[in-house]
């Protein structure tokens, strides 16, 4: 489906309210044309991610924003410079794909490939099956091994530039504005905020409650800018494109044989039988003809649900868009509005049956059989410490203007040796609880000079189980070293040893509210007291009292901290 883009809301109403935008509007869409037609040439086993996607993001938020498509009832108040961002991002977004051959060959020889490829993630999985297939003896014919390899390797390439466009979107827009018509009128910050709602659309949803990168407000040429508002938008308007044209036979045909994970996404887009987008609801109908199909469009749909619903949290505080409510959109309930079904002729059976966890056994397992090792939640704390120093020694070097490295071992030893880790085992009489009576029991602490932590981290990152600041966006845009702790449960560690914890921490002033903090954990999953802390100097200390079982003897721990630490860059003080 061709769509005029002059008769969508939002350009009309551009038209009306600001001439200078929507003229700029029209020129970067001419000039962005072009790039995206690439995309098919390079990864022909894409959907379609040329100008008609991004006229259809348009379209989708016109219906968002416009009451009747009508530019009188804007369901929001919408600046000039907001309406301008939202288009811009919609025809820039995807400019991370385009990628030349030279670009792709460039691509296999970067460190994130290498590293997204090596490991234990299906993709290392992938690549290491390609290779082996290349060096293999079957097919005999060797012209047609390397074919395949060779195209293997290409939907590989696709996956990865797909997985990191959002990120090379940016780079297109900081660096191409010249080429693209000047669409951010060499205002800084406008090219900035354009580039932002461009990479926003591939965070995960909780990267987007970021102050600095999405305020709820900022000045921009002269008008007030909701920067996460048109995040959570744009999020929305790109995942509403689910016209059948996306799955046009032609370029279905011109692209097999595809990928067998690609099929269901190119033939979702033909089994929807009802879609309907306003402002106040989102209505989708869809008839699959196989599970695969079912799944993704149920996973696709379940994902903008869960955007819509999100909203409101997200812009808690936003005084410009208080009254603004996302529309309607649920899978569940008598009244669903989006709806995902067998066809009459389909064989198949849908049913709504899932793993349901059990919180109490799962932690159990997670704690006692993730960390059989008594002594394996030493190994976990110190590697969380000594990335918190690294992250810290960029901070202070990029305070005091100095060039950053590329890794933390490459500073200057005397530098690094203001950074010092501490550890202690001692021995101290507590007042048993039940009997009155005093014991001797063991003590762990460690201490570091880390970025140390205020409330905000510890309910983003500390106690999500299963999710890392090590593996954000954030973290890999600040930082240049790859963590040692990754995965988002290694502070569970410690509750396989100790039922008392002890946390004091300060995070490096961003502002003067930071303030120390102390958390007193008697458990996993029990209520959690914060204190106000009397710490000075940011950092964090954690003071483990340990379970009768875990026995440590005079010199073990000095042993255990060499075997763990044999290249450390920082120096490490232990009292055993």
């Amino acid at each position: 489906m061709s769509i005029d883009i002059q008769t969508t809301a939002l350009v009309r109403w551009l038209r009306k309210n600001n001439e200078t935008y929507y003229g700029k509007s029209l020129e970067l869409r001419t000039e962005i044309r072009g790039w995206l037609e690439y995309i098919p040439h390079t990864f022909p086993h894409y959907t379609r991610h040329t100008i008609g996607h991004s006229d259809n993001i348009v379209l989708q938020l016109s219906k968002l924003l416009f009451r009747n498509d009508n530019i009188d009832e804007c369901s929001l108040n919408l600046s000039g410079a907001e309406a301008y961002i939202l288009f811009a991002a919609a025809y820039l977004h995807d400019s991370g794909m385009v990628a030349s051959p030279t670009e792709l060959q460039k691509i296999l020889a970067e460190p994130e490939w290498q590293s997204w490829t090596t490991g234990d993630g299906s993709a290392a999985q992938r690549w290491s099956e390609i290779q082996g297939f290349r060096d293999g003896d079957e097919p005999s014919d060797e012209i047609l091994r390397n074919f395949i390899a060779d195209l293997e390797t290409r939907y590989l390439l696709a996956e990865y530039v797909r997985r990191v466009h959002h990120e090379r979107a940016a780079f297109v827009i900081q660096q191409h504005q010249s080429a693209l018509g000047r669409f951010a009128f060499d205002d800084h910050e406008l090219r900035t905020a354009i580039s932002e709602i461009c990479v926003g659309h591939g965070l995960r949803r909780e990267e987007l409650d970021d102050r600095e990168r999405y305020p709820l407000l900022r000045q921009i040429r002269g008008e007030d800018v909701n920067l996460r508002l048109l995040a959570i938008l744009f999020r929305l308007g790109d995942l509403l494109d689910l016209h059948s044209s996306r799955a046009c036979p032609l370029l279905l045909n011109a692209a097999s044989p595809l990928p067998a994970e690609s099929y269901a996404h190119w033939s979702q887009y033909r089994r929807i039988t009802h879609r309907a987008v306003s402002t106040d609801r989102i209505e989708i109908t869809a008839e699959c003809m196989t599970p695969d199909e079912h799944r993704v469009l149920r996973d696709w749909c379940q994902w903008i649900v869960d955007e819509a619903n999100a909203a409101p949290r997200l812009l808690a505080g936003a005084m410009r868009h208080e009254h603004w409510h996302p529309p309607m959109a649920t899978m569940d309930g008598e009244t669903p509005t989006i709806s995902i079904r067998p066809a009459t002729e389909a064989n198949y059976y849908a049913r709504d049956w899932r793993f349901e966890l059990d919180e109490a056994s799962i932690f159990e397992r997670l704690i006692q059989d993730t960390y059989d090792n008594p002594r394996a939640f030493v190994r976990e704390l110190i590697q969380n410490a000594l990335d918190a120093m690294r992250c810290q020694i960029y901070e202070d070097l990029k305070a005091q203007g100095s060039q950053l490295p590329s890794s933390p071992t490459k500073i200057k030893k005397e530098y690094r040796e203001k950074y010092i880790l501490k550890l202690q085992i001692r021995t101290e009489e507590i007042k048993n609880e039940h009997s009155g009576n005093y014991e001797k029991r063991l003590f762990f602490t460690i201490a570091d000079s880390g970025l140390g932590m205020d409330e905000n981290v510890v309910m983003k990152h500390l106690l999500q189980v299963g999710k890392s600041f090590y593996t954000t966006e954030s973290f890999r845009r600040q930082y240049a070293f790859v963590p040692t702790s990754r995965f988002g449960v290694g502070f569970l560690s410690v509750f396989a040893v100790s039922d008392h914890i002890t946390l004091e921490t300060l995070k490096a002033a961003a502002n003067e509210n930071t303030e120390p903090l102390i958390l007193n954990f008697t458990g996993s999953r029990n209520y959690l007291i914060v204190e106000k802390g009397s710490r000075t100097r940011p950092g964090t200390r954690i003071d483990v009292r340990l379970l009768p079982k875990v026995q440590f003897k005079a010199g073990d721990l000095s042993h255990l901290v060499r075997n763990l630490c044999p290249k450390v860059e920082f120096p490490i003080e232990v009292d055993d």
